[in-house]
């Protein structure tokens, strides 16, 4: 199997193609050094071909099998469109479950605070569609945000506090977690997908109603758009056969959440442009809660990628103190 972003190939890597190996393989990590730093990491000397913008033909896949250990991975495509570039596949297997475990607990620990957070919005209009109309809280003005912010001061984040669904959300770079540079190595066998072009890994929480409403991962941003996406399911998902599914509307196709289970797909064409067909939505546990790990792979590499950005300047916080940012699709994320 082989995962192609659009781009041109250095001549080295040009044409390479990873078959599915029948090999052994033990993931026995620590993760005593798995944890999530709220620092930016200097960007280190690396090799020219991390910096190098690479250009690479369209998205390519051949379905096969692969051992981990004692347990399979297997690979099955859920779509390849006839006249689209979009395709769709599906990955059994690629986590065990004590990895599964060890990601939700970092998370979990990492997301734990003893400070109420600050409730930040993309606009006015994300504060009118996300509080003000569904609550009813009319009381709020511009005089109840931290001046030069449109966060709310720590008052009125309090008195919504336990009001809004909310989604969880951790992130690290390959270089902060020992255990991401194994897994991307991993997926990069399995699929050809490189770590140069992935971005930051991000550990998602899901509780019920608070799905990740219909998008595109794709943006329109040229050559440095996100050429495809890898979500792994790390918990299974209680309350029926739609409770935490991956829907893709448009092509009417979906990934169930298996614990272990990735969907894997590419968002762009083979010139780089956005597949709206694409388009899908995450929808939120009925039960319980569900648990994520994402990465997006871009069509070319550069500098900053993967890289942890500095904290916004404003608003202050304490120490330790987090923040959540709602967007304006009735989504608040921490």
């Amino acid at each position: 199997m082989q995962f192609i972003l659009p781009s041109i190939w250095t001549r080295r890597t040009l044409g390479i193609i990873l078959a599915f190996q029948a090999t052994a393989c033990v993931f026995s990590e620590s993760f005593d050094d798995f944890h999530v730093r709220r620092i930016l990491h200097e960007v280190s000397q690396q090799d020219d071909e991390s910096f190098q913008a690479h250009r690479r033909p369209p998205l390519r896949i051949r379905a096969g099998k692969a051992r981990r250990g004692e347990a399979h991975v297997v690979v099955s495509p859920i779509l390849k469109a006839e006249r689209s570039d979009l395709q769709i596949w599906q990955v059994d297997g690629l986590l065990a479950d004590v990895e599964c475990d060890r990601l939700i607990q970092a998370h979990l620990n990492a997301t734990a605070a003893s400070l109420q957070p600050l409730y930040c919005f993309g606009g006015k209009s994300a504060l009118e569609s996300t509080v003000i109309a569904p609550l009813g809280r009319k009381d709020i003005s511009t005089r109840d945000f931290v001046p030069g912010t449109l966060c709310l001061n720590e008052s009125v984040s309090a008195s919504l506090h336990g009001l809004l669904p909310l989604s969880f959300a951790t992130q690290w770079s390959t270089a902060e977690m020992p255990f991401a540079k194994r897994l991307a190595g991993r997926i990069k066998k399995l699929t050809g997908l490189p770590d140069s072009h992935g971005g930051m890994w991000r550990l998602l929480e899901y509780e019920p109603g608070a799905p990740y409403s219909e998008h595109t991962d794709c943006n329109g941003n040229g050559p440095r758009d996100r050429g495809a996406t890898v979500v792994v399911y790390l918990n299974h998902v209680a309350g029926g056969p739609r409770s935490g599914l991956t829907v893709f509307p448009k092509v009417h196709k979906q990934v169930e959440p298996v614990r272990g289970r990735a969907a894997i797909w590419q968002n762009t064409d083979a010139h780089g442009h956005c597949l709206e067909e694409s388009v899908h939505v995450g929808e939120a546990p009925v039960e319980g809660k569900k648990f994520v790990l994402s990465r997006w792979y871009h069509n070319e590499n550069f500098v900053s990628l993967g890289k942890r950005v500095p904290e916004p300047e404003l608003p202050l916080r304490a120490v330790g103190q987090p923040r959540v940012t709602c967007d304006g699709a009735n989504q608040c994320r921490w």
